[in-house]
């Protein structure tokens, strides 16, 4: 496959070549020579002598270019019509480039990924009126210049990864910008921020940043879809994780959350749950207990959550959900106790369940909507394997997964010879995924008390 892989990208560089669209520097050395007036021009992994091939091209007309991991960059002096910049992992791009970048005043996108030798955007960042993307990740500026307020045209920003504390009170002045993408702690919002009317996605918003103004201003958000929230474990903390979700809340128009966060003990923040139209919800936080204002999500489809053990003695909370069709959830610690799901989930279609041994039964009638489940195994003993997929009556696939490292413990070994036998007993189709291979079995049926195999059946 890898060899396959390669012709093709071989191919489509000849021909991406001889249509004069595209050239590429690499060490994939083609032996042709390069376009004379390429479109788009692609740089990859050229140390400091390797964009001696650029002399021979006319750059004049380039429109976009791709730059990842070279030791050295060319001048960006003469490239009046370039739309499209893409740098990362760049060593050779310093602060004197970038002023240089900022005389391309048709640039529509500009990224600058892993580019460590930048350490500040110039006043002259301002002079890209036609910027619709800025993504500045992984790289040393910790001040964004208010200049950046002239970026009539932009719809993203990308600070994320960067030293960035504190964002200018400038782009609120933006019209356009709906991305607005920064850090997961320690950033404060600016001034003015309920004047964001075009924004929809941002994060992440830190609680023990959020003053009181703030939070007023986060719930005149009106056009926000998605979010993303920072919350603490201690208990001095609660408070004012509860303030910002609750303020999270009334953004009538928030469509999905992400909640980070490390250990987070508290089960009934908000104290006042308000996500009328939440779709989706990803908990990267540890919970040691499901929170039950997540019961008053209606309209919930997609959850994500991390929990401790004790966190499923209350599953009943997630099964009452009427809207959930993906539930993803990992385990931490090795379960002392089989998790049993016995009813509800009634439209739940995906179900994944990681764990240090995946331990769970289902009943009959449970998850009646079920297509797929999808193990993580770690290194768990044996005696704690999944049991009762048969009675997962809309059933079709089945995929486990666990490190190659754990291949000979005795948990894995149990669990994927339970998985075959309960596969080949089920009323459906079953493809049975193990690390990626896939093992179809088919229907039986029973006939005169004779079980009967459907070959010939389609997939």
């Amino acid at each position: 496959m890898y060899e396959v892989n390669c012709m093709m990208l071989y191919v489509l560089r000849l021909i991406s070549r001889e249509e004069n669209l595209v050239t590429f520097l690499s060490d994939l050395n083609i032996s042709e020579t390069p376009a004379a007036r390429p479109v788009f021009l692609s740089i990859r992994r050229c140390g400091s002598d390797g964009l001696n091939g650029t002399e021979r091209l006319d750059l004049s007309h380039v429109r976009s270019i791709t730059m990842i991991r070279c030791d050295k960059v060319f001048s960006f002096k003469h490239l009046g019509y370039l739309r499209v910049l893409n740098v990362e992992d760049c060593d050779g791009l310093d602060d004197t480039d970038v002023q240089h970048i900022c005389r391309l005043i048709l640039l529509k996108h500009l990224s600058l990924k892993e580019t460590p030798q930048v350490t500040r955007l110039p006043p002259q960042i301002g002079n890209l009126r036609h910027l619709e993307t800025l993504e500045i990740e992984l790289i040393q500026i910790s001040v964004l210049p208010p200049q950046i307020g002239k970026l009539q045209n932009l719809e993203t920003l990308d600070v994320r990864l960067t030293r960035v504390k504190e964002l200018p009170k400038e782009l609120v002045q933006l019209p356009k910008l709906a991305n607005l993408h920064f850090g997961h702690t320690g950033v404060r919002l600016p001034a003015g921020s309920d004047r964001f009317k075009s924004v929809k996605v941002l994060g992440t918003i830190d609680s023990r940043e959020c003053s009181v103004s703030t939070l007023e201003e986060i719930t005149g958000m009106t056009g926000l879809t998605k979010a993303e929230v920072m919350l603490y474990g201690e208990p001095a903390d609660t408070p004012e994780n509860d303030n910002l979700l609750s303020c999270m809340g009334k953004c009538t128009s928030l469509r999905s959350l992400i909640v980070h966060g490390d250990f987070i003990t508290s089960d009934d923040l908000p104290a006042s749950p308000n996500f009328p139209l939440l779709e989706k919800l990803t908990v990267t936080a540890r919970f040691v207990k499901i929170p039950r204002w997540i019961a008053q999500l209606s309209r919930l489809k997609k959850l994500e959550i991390r929990l401790f053990e004790q966190g499923l003695n209350d599953l009943k909370i997630l099964g009452g959900l009427p809207s959930l069709t993906s539930l993803a959830i990992q385990l931490f610690g090795d379960p002392r106790k089989q998790v049993t799901v016995t009813s509800g989930f009634a439209r739940l279609e995906f179900f994944a369940f990681d764990c240090y041994a995946p331990w769970v039964k289902f009943e009959q009638g449970a998850m009646p909507s079920l297509r797929h489940i999808e193990l993580t195994h770690y290194s768990g003993p044996a005696g704690k394997t999944p049991a009762g997929i048969i009675y997962l009556e809309s059933l079709q696939k089945v995929t486990l997964i666990y490190s190659s490292h754990c291949s000979s413990c005795a948990g894995v070994i149990e669990t994927v010879a339970v998985m075959r036998k309960e596969a080949a007993s089920h009323a459906n189709r079953i493809v049975l995924s193990v690390n990626g291979d896939d093992e179809i079995f088919p229907s039986i049926s029973s006939v005169d008390g004779k079980i009967t195999t459907t070959e010939n059946e389609e997939c």
